[in-house]
């Protein structure tokens, strides 16, 4: 019987490690259960980002995230007008289409901030329902929760989406 790929490595990253006989998860150096306590989103997309990207703390993250969600919105009617029948994967990948290389946003952020925009508003008008403004102050769970609700969840629920997403 063959050993298969027990103790192969595959392939070698600072971002993560999984030590799945200990049942462990490690993204950044950091266990997930702590990531979720005390970093939240945007606090984890800023360990990922550091050293890849400029102003990758989690307050500087927050901010481009709130404003590449602002941009995104601008997007949201010619997205809507084109995508009358395809099924959401399909619209959003046509919105991410619509999001320009030239873009002053950097690209981290304006994917990763286009992404909830374009999701909901498609959601959204497949339940005949308008698209809601971007807030721009709120995280990026909030926000969702909102978009896709048109109005602020409760904070639990809150907390829950950003352990979540």
């Amino acid at each position: 019987m063959s050993a298969g790929l027990d103790g192969v490595v595959a392939a070698e990253t600072r971002l993560s490690e999984v030590d799945g006989e200990a049942g462990r998860l490690i993204i950044a150096g950091k266990e997930l259960p702590e990531l979720v306590r005390d970093y939240g989103y945007e606090g984890t997309a800023a360990l990922l980002w550091a050293g890849l990207a400029p102003n990758s703390d989690t307050a500087s993250v927050r901010i481009g995230l709130g404003r590449a969600r602002v941009h995104a919105y601008t997007m949201v009617p010619k997205l809507l007008a084109a995508c009358p029948g395809l099924t959401p994967i399909e619209a959003l990948r046509l919105g991410l289409s619509l999001l320009a290389d030239e873009d002053a946003t950097p690209h981290h952020l304006l994917v990763t901030g286009a992404v909830p925009v374009f999701l909901a508003a498609i959601l959204r008008q497949r339940d005949r329902l308008a698209p809601v403004a971007p807030d721009a102050s709120l995280a990026t769970a909030a926000y969702f929760l909102r978009l896709l609700h048109g109005q602020r969840q409760p904070q639990k629920i809150e907390r829950a989406r950003d352990a979540y997403i």
